[in-house]
């Protein structure tokens, strides 16, 4: 701690006296050290905004990607489908609504993302949004 042991009393210290504080001597690099400390780090920060613009884009494409398929049935080979009326809408030959209940074996309270009311994002369900049956 080059000499900060020395400034203190004491076994427990809860504060450092400004006068002590006057007499720290703290070891800083040359210049040249720290310009190139700071171009590592700069460059460092430059990849991780990169890194995040190519998140939003992905997640923007695989949210477009979702609606193409689900919303409006254009998955590959909706061609040869031929699209039926059915009780809650138009769907594509061979598929059909079903309720959560009547898909999965378990629903179990788990841990996700924290609960966000953005419509932008991904949509998490959780067991407090299922109440008496239907889904919140």
């Amino acid at each position: 701690m080059g000499g900060f042991e020395s400034l203190l009393t004491g076994s427990t210290i809860k504060h450092l006296p400004l006068q002590n504080l006057a007499k720290l001597e703290i070891a800083v690099p040359q210049y040249a050290v720290q310009q190139r400390v700071a171009d590592i780090l700069s460059t460092y920060d430059d990849l991780i905004e990169v890194n995040r613009r190519r998140i939003a884009v992905l997640e923007e494409m695989a949210r477009r990607l979702f609606d193409e398929w689900f919303v409006h049935f254009r998955f590959p080979g909706h061609e040869s489908h031929r699209m039926v009326e059915r009780e809650h809408g138009v769907l594509p030959e061979g598929w059909s609504r079903q309720t959560l209940t009547e898909l999965a074996d378990d629903v179990s309270y788990g841990f996700t993302a924290s609960a966000n009311r953005n419509i932008d994002g991904p949509r998490f369900l959780r067991i407090t949004d299922i109440v008496d049956g239907p889904i919140n």
